[in-house]
């Protein structure tokens, strides 16, 4: 009786009978804590609305100037800045722009050289704009199932699939993502529009500058369609930028826009 009392004792104290009742215990802890964690994140995802998404969108609107960026980066790293500088003054005194000079920028910082540091930049903004497009995506479906809105969850589903289009740049394949925009701009106009009521002036904003900017960023693959666009760009990203993320600024262009349109009449 002693005996088996003492092989007992020995039992409880040994790593392997330890081990071996524990594991089951520590993999049921386990298993609530991920349990725990879902139930937080579905949480989460049932609570956004359609003032998270939108804000969202604003803040990641901020990426849109990595592509300028990874440009001006380029001309510095590859020591041309000083010979296009002096290029562009002679230019404006002579009034007289040359296409030629704008398309030889844009051939050269499209895709820079791999292993180059604007290559690095430029290769991280195609895949953040690749992301950016899956967060919004999922943040306005989550925030059209929530709020029970069928036309801002179908505006998720398309951000969605437009996020695949910038990964044809990085491959070397605009065309793709021409023809993508070319079919989901014209669908997530008339989604915007046709339900206007429901949808904030920062989606009605960004769609009218994310459009036009996606246009001019495309024409830089195709240097004879538009050798100006390379000024014209960052100009549409900073407005961009300005009235998606400051409610004054957009406010005045709004009004703007609304008198020169009374004008117009």
């Amino acid at each position: 009786m002693l005996l088996s009392k003492i092989n007992f004792n020995n039992k409880l104290n040994n790593k392997d009978f330890g081990y071996k009742y524990n594991l089951p215990i520590d993999k049921l802890g386990n298993a609530l804590k991920d349990n725990i964690k879902i139930n937080k994140d579905s949480n989460f995802l049932r609570k956004i609305d359609k003032k998270f998404a939108d804000n969202l969108k604003a803040r990641l609107s901020l990426t849109d100037l990595i592509d300028p960026f990874s440009r001006v980066t380029y001309i510095f790293e590859s020591g041309k800045f000083s010979s296009y500088f002096s290029e562009f003054l002679k230019m404006l005194s002579s009034r007289k722009i040359e296409p030629k000079f704008f398309t030889n920028i844009i051939s050269e910082t499209n895709i820079p050289s791999v292993g180059t540091f604007s290559y690095f930049i430029k290769s991280l903004g195609v895949f953040i704009g690749a992301f950016k497009g899956v967060v919004n995506g999922i943040a306005e479906i989550n925030a059209g199932i929530n709020t029970n809105d069928k036309s801002y969850k179908y505006l998720g589903i398309v951000d969605l699939i437009g996020a695949l289009g910038g990964i044809g740049l990085i491959l070397g394949m605009p065309l793709v993502g021409i023809i993508m925009s070319s079919i989901l701009i014209p669908i997530k106009g008339y989604l915007i529009f046709k339900n206007s009521s429901k949808f904030s002036d920062i989606q009605k904003g960004d769609y009218i500058f994310s459009s036009i900017s996606t246009i001019l960023n495309y024409s830089l693959y195709f240097n004879s369609i538009l050798p100006y666009t390379l000024p014209v760009m960052p100009i549409v990203n900073a407005l961009q930028l300005i009235f998606m993320n400051n409610s004054k600024f957009r406010e005045f262009l709004i009004n703007l826009v609304k008198k020169l349109n009374n004008l117009l009449k």
